[in-house]
């Protein structure tokens, strides 16, 4: 398993589930755009504590990361 994006089908991948996570929360008090840039902040802090010898694939990791930090920002805004 490798611990960082490499590919571009990966980073199309993650960008389409940044903006589906961005739409769960976008009547939140938050701007979307403003939702999509917490979630790839998170997915940065992702890709820094993902552990290569998990059994989690990245990408199931990096959205969890995504999420965790757009409900973060959202429950910060109210």
């Amino acid at each position: 398993m490798k611990n960082y994006l490499t590919t571009d089908e990966e980073r199309k991948q993650l960008k389409a589930i940044a903006v589906n996570l961005a739409r769960q929360y976008k009547n939140k008090e938050v701007a979307f755009r403003d939702l999509i840039d917490v979630g790839t902040e998170g997915l940065r802090q992702a890709k820094m504590k993902y552990d290569s010898k998990s059994d989690t694939m990245f990408l199931i990791y990096g959205a969890w990361e995504m999420q965790q930090a757009m409900k973060q920002a959202v429950a910060e805004k109210k």
